[in-house]
């Protein structure tokens, strides 16, 4: 994972993003940035559209990432189910995304501890274009809370996930 920074001025100079903060100025190239917008950060990674994040207050997080196919996955570290199991996939687990009052059915993968949960099935994208509009996420299990996440600066962090985004 890339240094993160809080980006205060950028321009795009022969295939290099140069940053500006505090006046000093950084040159990186522009399919390595980060982008720290309130509670998420945006990051470029090779060979995907990018990853958009937040940690809340517990140490939990939270990142929908965009690979190059145009198809969210969703992600939750560590693991709010098993946090004692093995490293093994513990089958198809069946969570809810709440984005302020409207709930979603989501299937994960859980890992067990800090491997976490990632989706099993592809999201679809109107999960990711509600959680840019709204104010808080919570994940639940069993009809109880397992996170909760603002979702202050996701509407800038996932709108960098072009690829993911309704047309």
């Amino acid at each position: 994972m890339g240094a993160m920074m809080r980006v205060t001025g950028k321009a795009v100079l022969r295939g290099f993003l140069v940053l500006a903060s505090g006046g000093l100025f950084a040159c990186v190239p522009e399919e390595a940035r980060v982008v720290e917008s309130g509670a998420w950060i945006y990051e470029s990674r090779p060979g995907l559209e990018g990853v958009a994040y937040t940690q809340n207050e517990a140490g939990q997080r939270f990142e929908v990432e965009c690979g190059n196919g145009g198809g969210p996955a969703f992600a939750l570290f560590p693991d709010p189910v098993q946090s004692e199991a093995p490293p093994e996939p513990a089958g198809p687990l069946l969570m809810q995304l709440m984005v302020d009052e409207a709930l979603f059915d989501q299937s994960f993968e859980c890992f067990g501890g800090e491997h976490g949960c990632l989706s099993s099935a592809m999201p679809p994208v109107f999960y990711v274009e509600k959680m840019r509009r709204g104010k808080r996420l919570q994940v639940i299990y069993r009809d109880a809370v397992a996170a909760r996440f603002s979702l202050d600066g996701a509407d800038e962090a996932l709108g960098n996930l072009k690829a993911c985004l309704s047309p």
